[in-house]
């Protein structure tokens, strides 16, 4: 079982293939998933450049009975623009990557014409992701299945600013 878990976490999930994703410690940040079942990635642009512009869909809620809140929570699909040479490339869409998208086979796209930015300038990416029940790994691998390393369990999204503050742009329960 270790074995199998540590192929499916040298192999890049295809959702990253458009990106250079340079595999780095868990420890690297503060207070992120880890443990054995998690791996993170650093991604860069096939120019070289880790500066992106985040797009997402972003909705606003209100909190509170007493004292009104506005949060704002990011939702997918989540885009990264370069800052360098201006290609843009899909992060992650739930409807399309992780293990349950798999298992449904469904290839629709969300709604990209309500994209909102996150950020005003520039920031660093970095993605956690995880495959915790190996059994199923197992299975998956025993049923032919040529790509376990796309059936994920989980999916966060990290801006890194000023090469160390970590700020958690979106978390998905993939399974």
């Amino acid at each position: 079982m270790a074995q199998l878990l540590e192929k499916l976490k040298s192999r890049i999930p295809s959702l990253l293939r458009n990106f250079d994703a340079t595999r780095i410690s868990l420890h690297k940040y503060e207070k992120w998933n880890g443990g054995d079942s998690f791996v993170s990635r650093e991604i860069y642009c096939n120019c070289g450049s880790n500066d992106f512009f985040l797009k997402c869909r972003r909705i606003k809620k209100i909190t509170g009975l007493i004292f009104k809140k506005e949060i704002t929570e990011n939702k997918s699909p989540i885009y990264a623009i370069c800052n360098e040479c201006k290609s843009t490339n899909l992060v992650f869409d739930e409807l399309r990557h992780g293990w349950n998208a798999a298992n449904t086979n469904n290839q629709a796209l969300s709604v990209t014409d309500s994209l909102e930015s996150i950020f005003d300038k520039p920031v660093s990416l970095v993605v956690n992701y995880s495959y915790q029940s190996i059994e199923n790994y197992e299975d998956l691998i025993e049923s032919g299945c040529k790509n376990p390393e796309d059936y994920f369990d989980t999916f966060t999204i990290y801006a890194i600013e000023g090469g160390s503050k970590s700020i958690c742009i979106a978390s998905f329960e993939c399974a």
